[in-house]
């Protein structure tokens, strides 16, 4: 009996883990009418196309409304910030579309560099500085075998 004691616990746990003491859930009821929205008659929209639509603020005749209008259209915040984000996806694009090249780097350097007295090996008649000056230029091409830069997304 105490072999099957373990199961018989897992068992009967799993039995009451399926059981539900909850009650049945019943809707409450709420007093809508049922055609409530056919009460009020359909309108048609009557958009006014014929209204200029440019300098919509003509209509109001106000000279100070048409001055605070001019200096918006000449130093407005949103334009700029628009011009910057477009200038911004511009520089993106350009930089996503640089690894469809080769890639060239150059590189130099140029040091003086002292031998100490105490190597191992060596000799008298080596210089105690030297040079050691280097040039080095690289070329670099990713082949799209797979496609990914024709890819768009």
């Amino acid at each position: 009996m105490s072999k099957f004691r373990p199961a018989l616990t897992i068992l009967c746990v799993a039995i009451l883990a399926g059981c539900s003491f909850a009650p049945a859930y019943k809707s409450p009821v709420v007093g809508v009418p049922a055609d409530s929205w056919k009460d009020s008659p359909w309108k048609v929209a009557k958009p006014a196309d014929d209204l200029p639509h440019g300098n919509w603020w003509k209509l109001y005749k106000d000279p100070t409304l048409d001055e605070l209008e001019s200096k918006v259209e000449q130093a407005n915040p949103n334009l700029a910030a628009a011009l910057a984000r477009y200038d911004q996806a511009t520089a993106y694009l350009q930089q996503a579309s640089a690894a469809q090249g080769p890639s060239v780097d150059a590189g130099a350097s140029v040091s003086r560099n002292r031998e100490s007295d105490n190597r191992v090996l060596r000799g008298s008649n080596l210089p105690d500085y030297y040079n050691a000056n280097t040039v080095g230029i690289g070329v670099s091409y990713d082949f799209d075998v797979w496609g990914a830069c024709s890819q768009s997304g």
